[in-house]
């Protein structure tokens, strides 16, 4: 007869971490490219892609890529790279990053009072054309950002002033996981010493059907009836596009547990237990990511015929920022009739969990 007084509830505690590695898609450092027109600076990766074509007023060279106008009308440059690996790709998380060293704006215009404009983004040509992209902008002797997202460009933020520019970082992340919801699309800006700075923090929207059909540069060197004047340099280094690597990554504590109770046991995983024996399996999870997440589950799976898995929290959460932790209880009863040997329990997170198709990471133990 089974001693139920002496049954004691022995906890699993999981540490379940989504990872935040970055896999770079395309890079450009531009060290050691000896001087030329920009589409020979390729990437480090192995794509080999370039941005820049034959434009002579792209250039890179001291470990550094230049934008010059020579003050001529229609000299910009627009375009991108479309045949790639992430071509079409219409999920995942994805970065571009690059710094802008230095810009001298003395001759863009009558003493400095001219425009000048460039930008990288991402195009999807799903619904017709969408260019959700970043652009710097001087106008005037003032420094914006100006931002396109899925309703179209926002009004300019001003970033600073002056005819020079020093060290202003970009960083632009597209979350397809979560397009078409308000925060899908992210941009931040660290100028000098700063601290980063988000536009429209939770605002910014990818397209719904948002893919990503082309890595684009657009370089217009006419803008509202000014050229961007001769002998205006900007200096770009570290251009970088990468995605999130959400690999799950797992480690488990406190598995070692013991369970008392009267009867004849039998030996699962190396931990003592018998039929009819309960205990509760707790997850821990953590959001690694670098963006919130939102209408999070867990579920615990065994074998049915071993084991009887019961819900006791909800297990569901609407959404999780970044680094937040939250926990999924279960209540496992080994069956009668259950054989002695080794078993596996499979914890699975999921995000966007009530769509037709959740983002799933799964691991055993």
């Amino acid at each position: 007869m089974k001693n139920w007084i002496l049954s004691t509830v022995a906890i699993l505690s999981i540490l379940s971490n989504v990872s935040a590695q970055d896999i770079e898609l395309e890079k450009w450092t531009y060290n050691g490219v000896s001087a030329g027109i920009l589409s020979t600076a390729l990437s480090e990766t192995e794509t080999g892609n370039s941005f820049g074509g034959s434009s002579t007023f792209l250039t890179v060279g001291s470990d550094m890529a230049t934008f010059n106008s020579t003050g001529t009308d229609g000299e910009g440059w627009h375009g991108g790279i479309i045949n790639s690996s992430y071509a079409g790709s219409s999920t995942g998380i994805y970065q571009i990053s690059y710094d802008i060293v230095k810009g001298v704006f003395f001759t863009t215009g009558a003493f400095g009072s001219g425009k000048l404009q460039f930008g990288w983004g991402l195009r999807s040509n799903v619904s017709g054309t969408n260019d959700c992209k970043l652009d710097f902008k001087y106008d005037n002797k003032v420094h914006y950002l100006v931002v396109t997202d899925a309703t179209g460009e926002k009004a300019p933020i001003q970033v600073g002033t002056g005819t020079s520019l020093f060290d202003l970082k970009i960083r632009q992340q597209y979350n397809l996981i979560e397009r078409g919801s308000p925060g899908s699309f992210r941009v931040f800006y660290t100028l000098g010493s700063a601290s980063e700075v988000e536009l429209y923090p939770g605002q910014l929207t990818l397209p719904v059907d948002f893919q990503i059909d082309e890595f684009r540069l657009d370089v217009p060197t006419r803008q509202d009836g000014n050229t961007w004047g001769a002998n205006s340099p900007v200096n770009i280094d570290n251009l970088l596009f990468t995605k999130q690597d959400l690999s799950p990554l797992l480690t488990f504590v406190n598995k070692n547990v013991s369970f008392a109770a009267g009867g004849d046991k039998g030996v699962i995983s190396g931990d003592t237990y018998e039929p009819g024996d309960i205990l509760q399996i707790i997850t821990t999870n953590q959001n690694e990511t670098l963006v919130s997440v939102t209408d999070v589950s867990t579920s615990l799976y065994a074998d049915p015929n071993a084991f009887a898995i019961t819900p006791i929290s909800s297990n569901a959460y609407p959404a999780l920022a970044s680094g937040e932790l939250y926990t999924g209880v279960f209540q496992v009863e080994i069956m009668d009739g259950v054989t002695n040997g080794p078993y596996t329990f499979t914890v699975t997170n999921r995000i966007n969990s009530s769509s037709a198709n959740p983002t799933a990471f799964s691991a055993e133990f």
